[in-house]
Parts: C-alpha cells; sequence; structure tokens
C-alpha cells in the first residue's frame, strides 16, 4: 500500500536524520588533530548514508536499516575519546573493502542489486567492528535483517571477489 509506503519513508528518514544530527553535534567535540583521520572518516561514511539523493540510490528495501547503521556511527563516537588509535587501526583494515567496493559502484557491468546488497553488508561490517554489540540487536521495521549474513571480513571478501570475478576486475 503506497500510504504504508510513505509512512515508513518518513519514519525512517525522520530517525535518520535524527541520528544524523546528533552525529554531527557530536562531531564538534572531537577538534583536536588527534581526531582529524576517524572524524574524516565519520564525515565521508555519512555522506555514503545519507547524501542528499538518498531516496533516490537506497531502494526502499534497505531504507530501514539506516538508523541502524547512524546509530552505530554515534556508539563510534562515543567510544572515540581515548581509543583513536584503535579507531584508526580498524578504519585501516576496513579502506581495502570500501575501496573495493567503489571500483565496482564505477564499472558499469556491476549488478546493481547484488552490489546494494554487498554495500549493506559492508556497512554492517563496520557495525560490527566499530560497535559490536549494537550489531547483535535485530532491526526495526521491514526490510531484511543483517543478522542472518552472519558478516565478517572473510565473508565480505568473499563477496567482493565474485562479484569482482563477474565483472572482470579479478
Amino acid at each position: 500500500d503506497l500510504a504504508d509506503v510513505f509512512a515508513t519513508t518518513v519514519t525512517t528518514m525522520r530517525a535518520g536524520l535524527q541520528l544524523r544530527f546528533q552525529v554531527m553535534t557530536k562531531l564538534e567535540d572531537f577538534s583536536s588533530p588527534a581526531f582529524a583521520q576517524s572524524k574524516s572518516d565519520i564525515l565521508e561514511h555519512l555522506q555514503r548514508l545519507i547524501p542528499s539523493t538518498v531516496l533516490e540510490q537506497t531502494t526502499f528495501r534497505w531504507l530501514p536499516l539506516l538508523p541502524r547503521y547512524l546509530a552505530g556511527i554515534v556508539g563510534r563516537l562515543e567510544n572515540l575519546a581515548g581509543h583513536v588509535p584503535r579507531d584508526v587501526g580498524l578504519l585501516k583494515q576496513l579502506q581495502p573493502l570500501h575501496q573495493r567496493l567503489d571500483a565496482l559502484q564505477k564499472n558499469e557491468l556491476t549488478n546493481a542489486q547484488a552490489l546494494e546488497e554487498l554495500r549493506f553488508m559492508l556497512e554492517e561490517l563496520r557495525l560490527k567492528t566499530f560497535t559490536e554489540p549494537l550489531s547483535r540487536q535485530r532491526t526495526q521495521g521491514s526490510g531484511p535483517d543483517p543478522r542472518q549474513w552472519r558478516v565478517s571480513s572473510k565473508r565480505v571478501v568473499e563477496r567482493l571477489l565474485i562479484a569482482e570475478r563477474e565483472v572482470g576486475l579479478a
């Protein structure tokens, strides 16, 4: 029903934008150069999750997961003070995976549905990496339950490799 789709979209976007505002407010507390790398990554992550075209580029199926991942950023910020080296180390583990996903996104032969699922698998891995307790919580509303992926670095690497082989990048 169209009314249900609209209501879900509005509710999800309201929650997502409130969390985005919370992230931006918390980021103001991290002005020291020691936080620069983590802060930059968080800003890039926000741009990937909620760009100005979020409703155009995120299918309705995946939209309810956005507040989950934004809450993960809030949790990451809450743990950042005093844990910058750990945060940067975790970030360095994830960067190659994001680079591979970026290369797939630029390839015209990539299956759009598989790419979107891979994108959200990587989001789930980020959530598990930076705020593991949140990754174990059930998602609210409709949409896929990302816990079914039992996400790990190894599984994401395997899925990336499959997608890369399909388009001739590996």
